[in-house]
């Protein structure tokens, strides 16, 4: 925050508010902007000077910022926007959370070889080329469910690294088991810590308290409370990765939001703030690399799309 309209206002919720400007017409939909929570204000640590130990305030240089309600950090995963009707213009229908983007942008593509010469990675080798349209960062799937993403193209064809390559990311969603059709869970990042004994991948999540609070009362709602077992779908935010493609199954593992906080020894935050504290395993269950019957994920329109989800 840097021109607050009062110095002496140190705390609070900050909402959207569309003021009257004198010579300036207001737009008829700015009514619709009031009343949006955006997030609590609050007093942020933005530089300390060397030396400054946890209690010399005064050699703490402090501003004022806001904390989100929610966390773009990982991307946006519904992006809404509001207008005004129209009269004989229906709205759009709602997109069911977990449907795999059918965008008319896939196109077959086959193994050519799979691993790679350093025995740390996993890569899989491709026929997509860089001249078809094959970009880095695009999704491969078998079916409906993400294999991996390209990280190289070439004129010969393109290398995937799958969800089971050590440090692969992701953006997830998590959705019961048991009710497919409930509203999802925003995970956020997903990142790999690369497969178990039997293949298969391990996802890592870190939430922050607030994170882990929220999992746990969405998790509260569908009956499981700490322990709840989830199909995992890819989310938003990232290039070439439509929504909605199916990770795998896994079980949810919440502990007490406890475990989340900052601990009271030396060098734990001062400012209530929640830290990143967890890392929390999650082992996808069918989710073994196929090598045949794959598509990729490509800048111009191709008349393949992936099949539905079962």
């Amino acid at each position: 925050v840097h021109t607050p309209e009062s110095r002496t206002l140190r705390s609070g919720v900050v909402e959207v508010r569309e003021p009257d400007v004198p010579g300036v017409a207001r737009s008829a939909a700015a009514h619709l902007c009031d009343g949006f929570a955006l997030g609590e204000l609050r007093e942020v640590e933005v530089a300390r000077r060397i030396g400054a130990g946890r209690d010399d305030r005064g050699l703490v240089e402090v501003s004022l910022g806001v904390a989100p309600f929610l966390d773009f950090e990982s991307g946006l995963n519904q992006l809404l926007v509001l207008g005004l009707a129209e009269d004989g213009v229906p709205p759009p229908a709602p997109r069911p959370p977990g449907e795999p983007a059918t965008d008319g942008r896939w196109r077959p593509t086959r193994a050519l070889s799979v691993g790679d010469l350093s025995p740390w990675r996993s890569t899989l080798r491709v026929d997509a080329t860089s001249r078809g349209g094959a970009a880095r960062g695009a999704a491969v799937v078998d079916g409906a469910r993400l294999l991996g993403r390209v990280v190289r193209a070439d004129a010969a064809g393109a290398t995937v690294a799958p969800l089971s390559e050590p440090g692969f990311q992701v953006i997830a969603l998590a959705s019961p088991a048991s009710r497919p059709d409930a509203i999802p869970l925003v995970l956020g990042s997903l990142r790999s810590r690369g497969a178990d004994g039997t293949g298969a991948p391990v996802l890592v999540w870190s939430p922050d308290a607030d994170a882990l609070a929220r999992a746990r009362d969405w998790a509260d709602v569908h009956g499981a409370p700490g322990r709840i077992g989830v199909r995992l779908f890819t989310g938003s935010g990232m290039s070439l990765v439509p929504r909605g493609l199916l990770l795998g199954r896994t079980t949810l593992e919440l502990p007490p939001v406890e475990a989340a906080r900052p601990d009271a020894g030396e060098g734990a935050a001062d400012d209530g703030a929640a830290s990143v504290a967890l890392e929390i395993p999650l082992r996808l269950e069918g989710s073994a690399r196929a090598v045949g019957g794959l598509r990729v994920h490509l800048g111009e329109a191709m008349d393949v799309v992936p099949e539905a989800a079962r």
